[in-house]
């Protein structure tokens, strides 16, 4: 007889809801040795309001007793899963679901309960008992391992008599570090540029022309006798330096406009052209400065001289005068003077190119020594790169030099290739 093909199927609807009740089921989780099935499990809540979630299980037997948390070490975290407990009517047709925590429970033999927990064995006596395993059964290599980290270990209660030394030792040399502010100021002492405003709001404010150039010295320059000069190669005849291109072709204009105040740092800038190419890194004493510096006032090679060269402790012969020698740091110092006037002859915006060619080293060099001095690097506008007559090219390559404040500097004077 073949089968009845069923043509309907049976539904049934359950209707479920979720309860909220704290003393519904609970589930647990039995260790290796489970209770007999006839055991009875007891519930206990804690009474405090604040902690009425915290609840204990315990089972008894004649022997063995489990008890289980669900806070505490024994909480097992629910960050990922919540578990509930389904209850199915099936008369009713209802299903209700009651949210529970787990309880993981812990067994204890009541007969041992008398006797003292075994004590945990630390580190410190793990590996004495490895070292005397190793003393007493192992092989050369591992007597010597053993013997070099007693050697090497530190008895921690040998210590604790010079732990106030030590203490008083670091609060002593503490109080000799500089504060922040002092590290600054120390660093703004020996940094070889001229003394400057670092708290300056305008540029022209940053750095004083009296503190390159003294009011002696420019009163010193002999400005009449350029302005009744009638011709650009007199002009040119006047100047202590006649090769720097850059005095060179500000100084008609100078002249034109009747500005004394530029005439005097054009002539002033040339003095420190002449004097860095005629004073070479060897050592010298004033009088052979002012030979091959002859061209300009005394006063001003004098100043050139103490500035801008160390002295080494010793005396000549003859003339017993210092012997001094212009060092790496005074020729940083020189070009960071000579820059810092041609800033005040050019409104505070140069090209790096230019001044590169003049002083005799490469732009990267140049720039360097701009930042040195407060300047940010800026690319050139359409309108300079046409009054200067660069192409495309050369524009996108250009840059010009602005001094910026507030006033930050670069010390890293990069040297490039020649």
């Amino acid at each position: 007889m073949g089968k009845r093909k069923q043509t309907e199927r049976e539904t049934a609807t359950v209707r479920c809801c979720v309860t909220d009740e704290k003393n519904g089921p609970v589930l647990v989780t039995i260790p290796s040795v489970a209770p007999e099935n006839d055991a009875e499990f007891q519930r206990f809540n804690n009474t405090s309001t604040r902690r009425a979630h915290q609840s204990i299980v315990v089972c008894e037997t004649d022997r063995v007793q489990f008890v289980g948390k669900n806070f505490g070490e024994q909480q097992q975290t629910s960050m990922f899963c919540r578990y509930m407990v389904g209850i199915r009517d099936k008369r009713a047709g209802t299903l209700t679901l009651q949210p529970t925590s787990v309880f993981p429970l812990e067994r204890s033999v009541k007969a041992l309960a008398h006797l003292a927990p075994a004590a945990s064995t630390d580190q410190s006596s793990f590996l004495a008992a490895r070292n005397h395993l190793q003393e007493t059964f192992g092989n050369k290599k591992q007597k010597a391992a053993v013997r070099a980290r007693e050697r090497n270990q530190v008895d921690v209660t040998q210590l604790e008599g010079v732990a106030d030394v030590i203490r008083g030792a670091i609060a002593e040399r503490s109080s000799d570090v500089p504060a922040l502010d002092e590290i600054t100021e120390m660093q703004g002492a020996t940094r070889p540029i001229p003394p400057y405003n670092a708290e300056a709001e305008r540029p022209e404010d940053v750095y004083l022309i009296k503190d390159v150039a003294s009011d002696a010295e420019l009163n010193a320059v002999p400005v009449a006798k350029v302005l009744q000069a009638k011709s650009e190669e007199e002009w040119a005849k006047w100047l202590p330096y006649t090769s720097s291109s850059y005095v060179n072709e500000r100084l008609p204009l100078a002249v034109q406009a009747n500005n004394r105040q530029q005439l005097r740092l054009l002539y002033y800038l040339a003095c420190m052209f002449q004097f860095s190419y005629a004073v070479k890194q060897f050592p010298v004493t004033l009088d052979r400065v002012k030979e091959s510096c002859s061209s300009m006032p005394a006063v001003i090679a004098t100043t050139l001289f103490n500035r801008f060269t160390e002295d080494l402790g010793q005396n000549d012969k003859k003339t017993g005068q210092p012997i001094r020698q212009k060092t790496d740091n005074c020729k940083h110092r020189l070009v960071a003077y000579a820059l810092v006037l041609c800033l005040h002859l050019d409104q505070f915006s140069l090209l790096p190119n230019v001044l590169a060619r003049d002083f005799s080293m490469p732009t990267t060099t140049m720039k360097s020594y701009l930042r040195s001095v407060g300047c940010q690097l800026h690319a050139l506008s359409a309108a300079e790169r046409n009054r200067l007559g660069l192409s495309a090219e050369e524009g996108r390559r250009a840059q010009k030099a602005m001094l910026t404040v507030p006033l930050k500097f670069d010390d890293q004077v990069r040297r490039g290739r020649r």
